[in-house]
């Protein structure tokens, strides 16, 4: 049997490469359909990357004010975003103007984008000045929060009195 050449069977080479070659596609269209299934449309998952400036502006006689505008960056959605109001006090009038109130109470859109803002003053949501009272921040408190959607929160802002 020296010397013959087998002419009627085929190699066993080719029909495992292509085996082979089938089974890496396989694999590799498996784990990218897996990867775009657990994307699940959720862009953005830690809090945005967003600087807001604070101006205070004393009240003469009148309430405080403090101005919080978005400079630049991610825009936010007004229901992950609360204003926390610590320290605050009402002149001449009783009222608790101190607690954490929601975005979405000032922002009257569906992104709050870079030069918008929010003004926590005795016409805003957070003051409970009653009887005649005014807003007093001069030893205020006020924190920008975001807020993640299992409850965890993040600072995104501040200012103090």
């Amino acid at each position: 049997m020296t010397g013959q050449v087998r002419t009627g069977e085929r190699g066993l080479g080719p029909v495992v490469g292509v085996v082979l070659l089938l089974a890496i596609t396989v694999m590799l269209a498996g784990t990218v359909g897996l990867f775009a299934i657990s994307m699940d449309g959720e862009a953005q998952v830690g809090p945005p990357t967003t600087a807001f400036g604070v101006d205070y502006e004393p009240g003469a006689g009148g309430a405080d004010a403090v101005t919080i505008s978005h400079v630049g960056g991610d825009d936010v959605r007004p229901e992950q975003l609360f204003v926390v109001v610590d320290g605050a006090a009402c002149r001449g009038g009783p009222g608790t103007p101190d607690g954490r109130y929601a975005g979405d109470e000032w922002v009257g859109a569906a992104e709050m984008t870079a030069g918008m803002t929010l003004v926590v003053d005795g016409d805003s949501p957070e003051s409970h000045c009653t009887g005649g009272g005014t807003l007093d921040l001069g030893g205020a408190t006020i924190r920008v929060v975001w807020v993640y959607p299992d409850g965890r929160s993040t600072r995104l802002g501040s200012w103090e009195g």
